[in-house]
């Protein structure tokens, strides 16, 4: 392939994936108008994350526990905040909410996510089931609720073959540790981790597999420290085989 034929391909590339990303935007805001008409902080998005960064050094929040774990990304965001006008900030963090609620997408519609998953069609349907679940309105378009987008998009990112561009290597880490270092999936998604190095057993794999490793040792201490702290029930659920079978 020419010179002038590869810049070409990467071009059409790209535009195909900002088109995919407007679709999906345009697809979640169509499901809540409001978090860009009327946008307002959710639950804990204006009382810990916004708040929080607004009243304390920038670097204390990122090392401060909410419910027994790190919540890196929710609490970068509400760095990020710190920038704008105060009536711009729920804005804001919706906008963030929504960025990483369709990486996903984008990362199945890249050339490593198409070589996984070939089937144009199977493609469309999954990602239309993915941002249009009608039964998701606790994760839909908030900053509290991003790290359950962003584990999914972490998953995608260890099983994804390695990228041949050393600057989609470099994201790879960054998406994986920041994903590792918001909420406590880091420790379900070790094991994960763990079984791909041994089946690969290459470089890539075993190097991810120890970041995930490290990160899930940091929110399991921070976890097992902090059992019932924050706003979280410690009681019984209440769950038995007999409420099972009911």
């Amino acid at each position: 392939m020419s010179a002038s034929a590869g810049i070409k391909d990467g071009i059409v590339r790209l535009a195909s994936l900002l088109l995919v990303a407007c679709l999906s935007v345009g697809l979640v805001v169509s499901r809540r108008p409001d978090a860009v008409l009327h946008a307002q902080f959710w639950a804990e998005d204006g009382r810990y994350w916004f708040l929080q960064a607004h009243d304390f050094s920038w670097w204390r929040p990122l090392l401060m526990q909410q419910n027994g774990y790190l919540q890196t990304v929710s609490r970068l965001v509400g760095l990020l905040a710190q920038a704008v006008p105060l009536v711009d900030a729920p804005l804001l963090f919706n906008a963030c909410a929504i960025g990483f609620q369709i990486l996903p997408v984008l990362l199945l519609y890249t050339s490593r996510g198409r070589s996984q998953l070939p089937q144009p069609w199977l493609r469309l349907l999954i990602c239309l089931l993915y941002l249009g679940h009608p039964y998701s309105a606790e994760v839909h378009a908030n900053v509290t609720n991003i790290q359950w987008h962003l584990v999914l998009a972490a998953t995608m990112v260890l099983v994804f073959p390695a990228s041949p561009l050393r600057a989609m290597r470099f994201l790879d880490v960054g998406l994986l540790s920041l994903a590792a270092l918001s909420g406590p999936f880091s420790v379900f998604l070790a094991p994960v981790a763990a079984v791909l190095a041994l089946v690969r057993r290459d470089r890539r794999s075993k190097g991810l597999a120890l970041l995930v490793l490290a990160c899930a040792l940091i929110q399991a201490s921070l976890l097992y420290l902090h059992h019932g702290q924050g706003d979280r029930f410690t009681s019984a659920l209440g769950a038995s085989p007999d409420l099972l079978v009911r």
